[in-house]
């Protein structure tokens, strides 16, 4: 955790943290009029409270699919968004990138190293 002071007096208590559906660093904030011992502590468990609800929700979302079910749901929201020679011509190129792509491998398993072994000729 580190603090920053802003122009108007008040202090920014800020903390890394790398979010798990991204894998990416992101910072977290929380404003508190001043910078004491309590406060300190007071910040901190804001922001771990944040922090947690946050990576609650990604634990939430993350289910394991395969990835033919995966195209299936994709692709009956698409032939809703579309006109109808639209989807079907779509139909086509789901084919083949189903043959290409073993249906049965995890999404969160898949890889581009795996990608580019199916994909070549």
């Amino acid at each position: 955790m580190w603090i920053e002071q802003k122009p108007n007096g008040k202090f920014l208590f800020r903390e890394k943290y790398r979010d798990q559906l991204t894998g990416k660093q992101k910072i977290i904030s929380v404003t508190l009029d001043k910078d004491t011992r309590i406060t300190r502590s007071q910040a901190q468990k804001i922001l771990l409270s944040k922090i947690s609800k946050s990576q609650h929700h990604a634990s939430n979302t993350i289910s394991p699919i395969v990835f033919s079910d995966l195209v299936s749901e994709w692709f009956q929201l698409y032939t809703k968004q579309v006109r109808s020679s639209t989807a079907y011509t779509v139909k086509g190129n789901v084919k083949l990138i189903l043959e290409m792509i073993d249906p049965d491998i995890l999404v969160s398993k898949y890889q581009l190293v795996i990608s580019d072994q199916n994909l070549k000729p």
